[in-house]
């Protein structure tokens, strides 16, 4: 595994941790800009966290050099690139944005490390 495929691990790394401090914000009623709705605090509360844990799982699979984890990553980051974006944008969610989209970059970049066929890889 090469230094860019290892900061683009540790980029979504990051972004896991971020999902998970956002749903705790959340679920202790930190957040102050949410609306009164319990249901509404703990649905995003629940996103957030199944967010993370996904984050964190496709963490280590990236490192298998998987392109299911390849594609999903990919994915999942600009989902969640796009759902920051319709949000009121201030710097804090401008900043989570910048921090979702260097991984997919980089891993477009790098594609070919995750893309290559078994017998290529085995040279």
């Amino acid at each position: 595994m090469n230094k860019s495929i290892s900061i683009a691990r540790g980029f979504v790394l990051l972004n896991a941790i971020i999902w998970l401090a956002f749903s705790i914000i959340v679920a202790t009623g930190m957040h102050p800009a949410l609306p009164d709705s319990v249901f509404y605090k703990w649905f995003l509360a629940i996103s957030a966290f199944v967010s993370a844990a996904f984050l964190l799982l496709l963490y280590f699979l990236l490192k298998n050099q998987s392109k299911i984890a390849f594609f999903l990553t990919i994915t999942f980051l600009i989902l969640i690139a796009l759902l920051t974006m319709m949000d009121d944008l201030g710097w804090i969610d401008f900043l989570v944005l910048v921090v979702t989209l260097i991984p997919v970059v980089i891993l477009i970049k790098e594609r070919e490390w995750f893309l290559k066929t078994s017998r290529t890889s085995q040279r």
